[in-house]
């Protein structure tokens, strides 16, 4: 799932740039995915010319994630799961141009670009690949110090560049804890006591309520 969220707001990005700069026939992407260095430690040899795109850090999103389970509907009634894991990517675009000034117009397209379109809505498609989460872009402004200690922790000199925090991606299981079976109209059994937050028996519409308020929760937040 971070991969392919990735590619798509480098293509996404770099179609943008495009159009800014009246380049729409050309084949080559502007944004690409890259690694500042190898990982022995030693540069790695760069596209010139390009935005390089790098995950700097990886936080779980806590404020979402307050539920332990999760129930999702089977023929047989609902299987228990764990619950999604929701995070927020710290991506660094980087400006790798031969000419300073390059790199500075460039700079003002990317903040343009997330400027314009901050949020990307669920069901985006690329290629083969569906776009399932809410993509939310913030600005993220390190203070000096932390600059300094970013770029001697990737072992590269310092270049023109930007870092957004994408919120948020989802990690979903399809791994089944637990069966909870219907065994009335009104009634479900759950088969361990403790498996559900509703008790060991409960009613089906109350369990579909908890799971809907719990639904809205969750996507109140994403807002957020």
């Amino acid at each position: 799932m971070i991969h392919p969220a990735l590619e798509y707001i480098c293509t996404e990005l770099s179609n943008y740039i495009k159009v800014k700069t009246e380049d729409e026939t050309g084949s080559e992407k502007k944004v690409t995915l890259a690694n500042l260095v190898k990982q022995d430690g030693s540069i790695d040899h760069l596209p010139e010319d390009k935005i390089l795109c790098s995950l700097i850090n990886v936080e779980e999103e806590k404020i979402t994630n307050h539920q332990a389970f999760k129930y999702v509907e089977s023929e047989n009634g609902y299987v228990k799961r764990n619950a999604d894991i929701n995070l927020n990517l710290y991506i660094l675009f980087v400006n790798h141009f031969k000419h300073y000034v390059e790199a500075l117009k460039s700079l003002t397209h990317i903040v343009s670009f997330f400027q314009q379109e901050r949020v990307f809505t669920p069901g985006l498609i690329q290629g083969s690949v569906t776009i399932q989460a809410r993509l939310i872009f913030e600005l993220h402004t390190p203070s000096f110090e932390q600059i300094n200690q970013l770029w001697g922790a990737l072992g590269a000199k310092y270049a023109p560049s930007l870092i957004y925090k994408m919120k948020m991606i989802t990690i979903t299981s399809d791994h089944d804890l637990e069966q909870v079976g219907i065994i009335g109209e009104d009634k479900i059994l759950v088969g361990s006591r403790n498996a559900s937050p509703y008790g060991s028996q409960a009613s089906l519409d109350d369990l579909k309520e908890g799971m809907i308020q719990e639904t809205l929760d969750r996507e109140t937040e994403e807002i957020k």
